[in-house]
């Protein structure tokens, strides 16, 4: 891993997120719409194919408006599935989105290229042939404020992170002390001083119960 990345600082090697994952395409199989786990980034690699692999996107910032139209338009399915988005089974007409005036960017995939998702960008796609791909996430400095964000997220639906935010964070913090990189320190003052807020409020409400 680049000594720059956040994701250095996890203990274990986590797969699919650390450790790239390998996908095989076929004619018209397809992913779902989704953001990347704790609202990370993705690099997409098109080792060999047939056909390319079609993308659809939305940007980061157009997320919330985008979780915000699926419980409206499906409130019933929504209130059954809290945690319907972040289960990689909603697909819908990238078309109906863009009608609804959210901003939808397309493209295709060709092998040797590289795609790049960002934090809190849904993302959806189909294959058009046999294909090879291969993806791993990854995580400079401004990511820190979107993890925040995802665990605020999987705290409120009762979801198991698929790492410790706050141990990446507190980690990342006592690297510093050994290399400062002024991005970093950065990025990390803030989510810092919400990780001991966090920590503070769980004291208080540990020593209530216990008296």
């Amino acid at each position: 891993l680049a000594t720059g990345s956040m994701l250095h600082h996890l203990d274990v090697p986590v797969t699919g997120v650390v450790v790239p994952w390998l996908y095989v395409g076929m004619a018209f199989s397809a992913f779902c719409w989704h953001a990347e786990d704790h609202y990370l980034y993705s690099i997409n690699y098109l080792h060999h194919g047939l056909g390319p692999k079609h993308w659809y996107g939305l940007p980061g910032a157009a997320g919330d408006a985008f979780e915000a139209l699926v419980r409206e338009s499906y409130p019933e399915l929504v209130a059954r599935n809290p945690d319907l988005m972040l289960q990689l089974v909603t697909m819908v007409d990238p078309r109906w989105v863009a009608n609804r005036g959210l901003p939808v960017y397309t493209t295709k995939q060709r092998p040797g290229q590289f795609v790049v998702t960002f934090p809190h960008a849904y993302h959806a796609g189909f294959n058009h042939h046999f294909n090879l791909a291969e993806a791993v996430n990854f995580a400079p400095p401004d990511f820190l404020p979107w993890g925040g964000k995802a665990q605020h997220l999987y705290r409120r639906l009762h979801r198991a992170p698929v790492f410790s935010q706050d141990q990446l964070v507190v980690a990342a913090a006592a690297a510093l002390l050994q290399r400062p990189a002024r991005e970093t320190a950065e990025s990390l003052e803030p989510v810092l001083g919400e990780v001991r807020r966090m920590e503070e409020e769980s004291r208080r409400r540990r020593e209530g119960v216990e008296r």
